[in-house]
């Protein structure tokens, strides 16, 4: 979960981490993406089922 202001603007998986110039080297190494929830990136809370929805939809 992301509080702050504005969006995230940081890697959202392994492979975005790394600065390698052969690309061939992250076929080796898993690619695990982060579940990252940024309220302001959020068009629709009505798909939220739970509270989470209005109490993301207020921090937006």
């Amino acid at each position: 979960m992301y509080w702050n202001y504005g969006t995230w603007d940081g890697a959202r998986s392994l492979h975005e981490m790394f600065d390698v110039q052969d690309k061939a080297i992250l076929d080796y190494v898993s690619d695990y993406k982060l579940n990252l929830i940024v309220p302001e990136e959020i068009k629709d809370f009505d798909k939220f089922k739970t509270e989470l929805g209005p109490v993301l939809a207020m921090k937006k």
